[in-house]
């Protein structure tokens, strides 16, 4: 694959951003180059701007996300059952102290 390859002769290691064919944008390889990446992400779709599968792939590890992975959740009350239940379990944990 172009793309693959392409990404694979860059010295240091990056995240790219497509949509569809065409290359948005690179990151560096760190958590914030990832959190970037998927906040432009998140921007062409609420935006409108996708033309075709949003995909962010890493010249590590190739392809990292995809848009076309994502399967829409039905909250039914099923599941809202089973996650209130979790989120009673965790009341002792407080996620939000340092």
């Amino acid at each position: 694959m172009t793309i693959k390859n392409d990404m694979k002769e860059n010295d240091k290691p990056t995240y790219t951003l497509w949509n569809g064919s065409d290359m948005v944008a690179t990151y560096p390889h760190t958590r914030e180059g990832s959190d970037a990446a998927f906040s432009a992400a998140h921007a062409l779709t609420i935006g409108g701007y996708a033309t075709g599968t949003l995909a962010i792939y890493s010249s590590r590890d190739d392809l990292v996300w995809s848009s076309s992975d994502e399967d829409e959740v039905e909250v039914t009350p099923e599941l809202f059952a089973e996650l209130d239940v979790i989120y009673d379990e965790c009341d002792d944990y407080d996620l939000c102290s340092s």
